[in-house]
């Protein structure tokens, strides 16, 4: 069962920054878009080949919480699917249960039986299943990528075509602030989290015992994102006083060149909404 193959693991794994270029664009002119009409994520990433920016942290001493799927989820991407975060984010989800409800995908098991990690994508099945998740959450039709409504009933509708159920738990909503404790709660039972972004600002953590480096090294905006991990660090100057608490969100991008990173949630309106996912 999902629930007793899961474990805690102590650290923070490190993520290599790449270079990933290409813009989506949004062909309607400004002037003729409905206000009223739901937020649509495109998927817009921007990227440099090294290090916007970085900041070090110095410290005496740090508490850490944290916590990181064992296995990590599956790294899905498309490389022929326009505006496809959506669906991306989705089919990550679903690989991510393929190992429990092995007909998710079909005639594709998602993950080696003898180790239990993640297969890579591979170029049929798992596109084939994009495609199908593409087309139910009518991705540009509308208008370009998906609304978040669009995403999550598109989602539904794939699962239960697949004779499960699914189950939705807000851990943030656009007028509401992050719940952190949800998000924990939720990861710590083996739920993967959609996170429906304003603005990604994806980050390399590096730990050491008295100094940590956090470097900013791929952004976007109105993204799609699935979380599986956090860790929360409290740093204590020499007098034993808290001066500074960071909560990182550890996070699959959906993008090919940068499959996995943290985002940060102290970054203000980074985050429009999060929903955890347990299919059943």
């Amino acid at each position: 069962m999902k629930k007793s193959m899961l474990q805690k693991c102590i650290g923070v794994s490190m993520v290599a920054l790449s270079m990933f270029g290409g813009v989506f664009g949004v062909t309607a002119k400004a002037e003729t878009v409905d206000e009223q009409a739901p937020k649509r994520y495109v998927d817009a990433p921007v990227a440099s080949s090294r290090a916007v920016s970085t900041e070090y942290i110095d410290f005496a001493s740090k508490q850490t919480e944290e916590y990181v799927f064992p296995y990590n989820v599956p790294y899905y991407y498309s490389t022929t699917l326009s505006n496809a975060c959506g669906p991306i984010g989705g089919g990550i989800i679903v690989g991510y249960y393929d190992k429990y409800y092995e007909n998710l995908i079909s005639n594709y098991t998602a993950y080696y039986t003898a180790s239990g990690r993640y297969r890579l994508q591979d170029d049929v099945y798992v596109p084939a299943m994009l495609q199908e998740l593409y087309t139910a959450m009518q991705t540009n039709v509308v208008a370009a990528g998906v609304s978040e409504q669009e995403c999550l009933d598109g989602l539904e509708a794939c699962v239960e075509g697949k004779g499960y159920s699914i189950n939705y738990t807000t851990v943030k909503t656009v007028n509401t602030d992050f719940n952190f404790t949800t998000y924990k709660n939720q990861i710590d039972s083996g739920n993967p989290v959609l996170l429906f972004c304003n603005s990604v600002q994806l980050l390399d953590l590096g730990c050491g015992e008295t100094q940590d480096v956090v470097s900013t090294g791929l952004s976007s905006a109105d993204h799609i994102v699935v979380g599986f991990g956090y860790c929360k660090y409290y740093y204590y100057d020499a007098n034993g006083n808290n001066f500074r608490t960071e909560t990182y969100l550890k996070i699959a991008t959906g993008w090919a060149s940068t499959l996995t990173g943290y985002i940060r949630v102290s970054d203000g309106a980074s985050l429009d909404s999060g929903f955890a996912v347990d299919i059943y």
